[in-house]
């Protein structure tokens, strides 16, 4: 996941960590660092704010995109589609379903 903020989703995301220990999360830094919500979950992989998303894409399985709020673009939605990655997003950060 990117931008781990309670907008984009922080809550469900929490949950989900605690649910599946088994998995690993990476989260990347966004808007704000919010490293010390998430970084005491065995589980979590954090990653500092990048531009060099590519290698990140190719390392994980699925971006999840569980926003709480209308995304006008959801960039991340179409740069982890170009590397391959399936995606998971709740409606309201997603394109329009047709």
């Amino acid at each position: 996941m990117v931008n781990p903020i309670p907008a984009k989703g922080a809550a469900l995301l929490h949950q989900l960590i605690r649910r599946l220990p088994t998995l690993r999360f990476t989260l990347v830094e966004g808007w704000w660092d919010t490293a010390g919500e998430f970084t005491a979950y065995p589980n979590v992989h954090w990653v500092p704010r990048t531009y060099a998303m590519g290698p990140i894409y190719a390392a994980n399985d699925l971006l999840l995109v569980p926003s709480q709020v209308e995304d006008a673009f959801p960039r991340v939605i179409v740069e982890a589609g170009l590397h391959g990655v399936p995606r998971s997003a709740r409606p309201a950060a997603a394109f329009p379903r047709r």
